[in-house]
C-alpha cells in the first residue's frame, strides 16, 4: 500500500502513542523502518482534533527517525497544518531528498526558522509559505540576520501577525516595510536588489482595493 500511495498523511495526537513520544515499542521501529512511499509526491502533517494545554509538551514521533533516509525519494512537498506537529515535520522533512517546497500554517517566527534550518543552507527550495507568523518583534523578521544557514528560496510567501499594540494604520504599515527590508536586505545595495534590473522603493499603500506593501520602481 504504501509504495502505491501518491501522498503521505500523518495524523499526530498523544493519544496515538500507547508509549511515552521518547520512547518508540520496538514493533514501531520494525514498522518505521520498513516503511517507504517511492511513489508519494507530498507529505502532510497535521493534528488530529488535538487542543492542547498552553504548556503542554508538543507531541514529537521520534519513531520517525527510525524510517528509512530517503523515505520519501520523490516527494517534493512537505505541508505542516500547525506549529503544534512542527516537531514531526521537521524529522520527516529530513527524509525528503526532493523536497521543493514547503507549505506551514500558524507557527511562530522561531519555528518557521528552524524549518528552513533543517533543510540547510546548501539546498534550494522553489517555494516556502509560512501563513499567520507570530512571534515577530517590531523590528520586524530577522531571518537575513542568518541568511547563510538557510536554504536559497526561489518564491517566499511570509504572512505576518502584526503586533496587537501596533493597531492597523501607519505603524503597521511601517512594520511590514521592516519586515520585507529584513528579508531581502542580504540582496539589497542601497535603494538596487540582487537580480532586478532599476531602483525600487517599499512603500505602505493601496492596490486592488486594499491596502498592502508595493514594489515601486523609482527610475520609470
Amino acid at each position: 500500500m504504501a509504495a502505491k500511495a501518491l501522498r503521505a498523511d500523518f495524523f499526530v495526537a498523544p493519544q496515538h502513542f500507547a508509549n511515552a513520544l521518547d520512547t518508540p515499542s520496538p514493533a514501531a521501529i520494525a514498522l518505521a523502518q520498513s516503511l517507504t512511499f517511492p511513489s508519494a509526491t507530498t507529505v502532510e502533517v497535521c493534528e488530529d482534533n488535538w487542543e492542547p494545554e498552553d504548556d503542554a509538551e508538543q507531541p514529537d514521533a521520534i519513531v520517525i527517525d527510525s524510517m528509512p533516509h530517503n523515505a520519501f525519494p520523490t516527494a517534493s512537498r512537505l505541508s505542516i497544518y500547525s506549529s503544534k506537529v512542527r516537531a514531526s515535520g521537521r524529522r520527516l522533512l529530513t527524509k525528503m531528498p526532493a523536497v521543493k517546497r514547503i507549505d506551514f500554517r500558524e507557527s511562530t517566527e522561531e519555528q518557521a526558522v528552524g524549518v528552513l534550518q533543517a533543510v540547510g543552507g546548501e539546498r534550494e527550495l522553489e517555494c516556502f509559505e509560512a501563513w499567520w507568523v507570530t512571534g515577530v518583534g517590531e523590528g520586524g523578521l530577522t531571518w537575513g540576520d542568518m541568511a547563510e544557514q538557510l536554504p536559497t528560496i526561489e518564491r517566499l510567501d511570509v504572512r505576518v501577525e502584526v503586533p496587537d499594540d501596533l493597531g492597523d494604520g501607519d505603524a503597521a504599515g511601517e512594520f511590514g516595510i521592516a519586515c520585507v527590508k529584513r528579508l531581502v536586505e542580504e540582496r539589497t545595495h542601497g535603494d538596487t536588489i540582487e537580480g532586478l534590473e532599476g531602483r525600487y522603493d517599499i512603500e505602505w499603500g493601496w492596490k486592488y482595493s486594499r491596502q498592502q506593501l508595493i514594489l515601486k520602481r523609482l527610475d520609470t
